[in-house]
């Protein structure tokens, strides 16, 4: 009998996977702000201090990559100055660029895909710990709208 486990992963605000989340998005919503057509390929990394933001990123607008990071590292309560944001972009090549979506139609499909993803892996047994979580989070967040 083949035996098979299922799991879920729930982050808070200040988790660095959920911190990346929120790097990310607001990069691909910069460029699409500066240019609907932007071709957004990149992924970020949080570590001991630092981020890291990789891949490819064409867009007609000039967006300032370490600016947006820091200015989402301070939204969630973060001191960016005690980081060191490394970016490691480049345009995205012609030969990919010939036969991609638009970064806003990949976007609504990944959601769709994610959410999908996720729903199907949570366990009804993690949704006290979930809700806990949950509380958790909407406190901090009450927390910092009060400052």
């Amino acid at each position: 009998m083949n035996k098979s486990y299922k799991t879920a992963e729930s982050a808070c605000a200040g988790h660095p996977d959920k911190l990346c989340d929120i790097i990310a998005d607001s990069l691909l919503d910069a460029c699409l702000r500066k240019d609907k057509s932007s071709r957004v390929a990149c992924e970020v990394m949080a570590t001991k201090g630092k981020i890291i933001v990789a891949g490819e990123i064409t867009c007609d607008g000039k967006v300032d990559i370490r600016w947006k990071v820091c200015e989402v590292l301070r939204k969630v309560g973060y001191n960016p100055w005690k980081f060191t944001v490394f970016v490691f972009v480049h345009k995205q090549s012609k030969d990919i660029d010939a036969g991609g979506t638009t970064a806003l139609e990949a976007r609504n499909g990944s959601e769709e895909r994610y959410g999908h993803f996720y729903s199907c892996l949570f366990r009804w047994e993690d949704y006290d710990k979930y809700k806990e979580i949950r509380k958790a989070a909407e406190k901090y967040a009450d927390r910092k709208d009060s400052d």
